[in-house]
């Protein structure tokens, strides 16, 4: 039997699979990993938040790229359903450990996640993403957080990657196709 440990560390092995090989179907192999290690975590008296919390992180993270991954529009609002779920379990979790910049990550997360979610809300009534209403709010918020990430000097050399993904996620909320 595997511990929750191994488990992690099999589940992001097949994130960092190569691009060669089919990413759903490392995504899946992920999401089942870590959710193995979410069930033994669960059942483990000693594991504390944080161990959660980066836990329900790397769910969140899967689940946001199955859902980008997903063929239809049902699978894709399933898993952008199941990333806020995680994403919010690993908030709940990192408000325990009292860690200022792990609360900015998980927070930059979920408006992440929060962004996905609207972009697939919007694509399943067959509207413009760039219609959809709190999407400025979303665009506010998003903003926000990666001024909250700026003040911790242990990010510095990350935050190009953060602005990044925050471009990106915007991206889908301004995407007329």
């Amino acid at each position: 039997m595997f511990h929750s440990a191994e488990l992690i560390r099999i589940g992001s092995a097949h994130l960092r699979a190569s691009p060669d090989s089919d990413p759903i179907q490392n995504l899946d192999s992920a999401h089942q990993k870590f959710h193995q290690a979410l069930l033994f975590l669960q059942n483990d008296p000693s594991a504390s938040p944080k161990q959660f919390s980066q836990l329900c992180q790397k769910l969140t993270e899967t689940c946001l790229g199955l859902s980008m991954q997903a063929r239809t529009k049902a699978d894709r609002k399933e898993f952008a359903d199941r990333a806020r779920e995680y994403g919010q379990a690993a908030l709940d979790n990192v408000l325990k450990c009292q860690d200022p910049c792990k609360l900015a990550q998980v927070q930059f997360l979920l408006v992440r996640v929060s962004a996905w979610k609207m972009y697939v809300q919007a694509r399943m009534k067959g509207i413009d993403p760039r219609s959809e209403p709190g999407r400025e709010n979303i665009e506010i918020l998003m903003e926000e957080r990666l001024r909250e990430l700026r003040q911790f000097p242990e990010l510095s050399t990350s935050m190009e990657g953060y602005e990044e993904k925050a471009r990106q996620f915007l991206g889908y909320l301004n995407d007329a196709r």
